[in-house]
């Protein structure tokens, strides 16, 4: 690969993990203007619990988009699915698993993260309403394998237009609806979605060497990819 080309992919790259770290600034500066120091002070509860959702959604896009490259690498295209395919079942699966998990254990989880007292409720609020869309975490697996498919212009653009609809949707349900701390949760939410939207129409109309397409899930790619996402044996 020449160096064009590296940059080409490189840039795309930093910058749509910069945009991600965005969300949370975000929400902060409105919570904090719009809701108060409580509000800003559930959200940084709240975000060290996110953090570990989040690392284990780019474990699985790391460790999918990698071996998937290699396969792609090598010709070998069947393979190449097959990766791509178990790495978006492994992330459904843990989403849906910890959304079930955050709803009911919201008030837990957030005590557990140090909430007290009027901080309790509005830390809880906030995780219950963020985890509400937390299938579309996704969303940065979707930009790994969109990037590593050959369109790294799209993968940032799809995380750069989430975050953007956050500021948004953030200024919209604070300040104009009133929704308070909820509404931050909302936002966040909504812009994984936006996120997606952007990005899956790669996978579903076939734009690359990766489609969507139903296949069963498979052993020896689920340890590979949470292997080579960050478990060693």
């Amino acid at each position: 690969m020449n160096k064009h080309k590296f940059y080409q992919f490189v840039i795309p790259s930093v910058c749509a993990s910069m945009v991600t770290g965005l969300y949370f600034v975000v929400d902060g500066i409105f919570v904090g203007r719009g809701v108060g120091s409580n509000g800003l002070g559930a959200i940084n509860l709240a975000v060290p619990f996110i953090c570990i959702l989040t690392a284990v959604a780019m474990m699985i896009a790391m460790g999918g988009s990698t071996i998937t490259s290699i396969f792609i690498g090598q010709g070998n295209e069947q393979k190449a699915l097959r990766s791509f395919m178990n790495s978006i079942y492994l992330v459904l699966i843990f989403s849906a698993f910890m959304t079930v998990f955050s709803f009911l254990f919201s008030d837990q989880i957030a005590r557990l993260l140090g909430a007290r007292g009027d901080l309790l409720s509005l830390t809880s609020d906030y995780l219950r309403y963020y985890i509400l869309f937390g299938i579309f975490c996704m969303a940065m697996v979707l930009a790994a394998f969109v990037r590593n498919d050959g369109n790294p212009k799209l993968g940032l653009a799809g995380m750069a237009a989430g975050a953007l609809s956050n500021v948004f949707l953030d200024w919209l349900f604070i300040f104009v609806f009133h929704m308070g701390i909820h509404g931050a949760a909302v936002a966040s939410g909504l812009g994984q979605v936006i996120s997606c939207m952007i990005m899956l129409p790669h996978f579903i109309h076939g734009k690359g060497r990766l489609k969507l397409k139903l296949l069963p899930i498979e052993k020896y790619y689920t340890s590979e990819i949470l292997r080579r996402g960050g478990y060693r044996n």
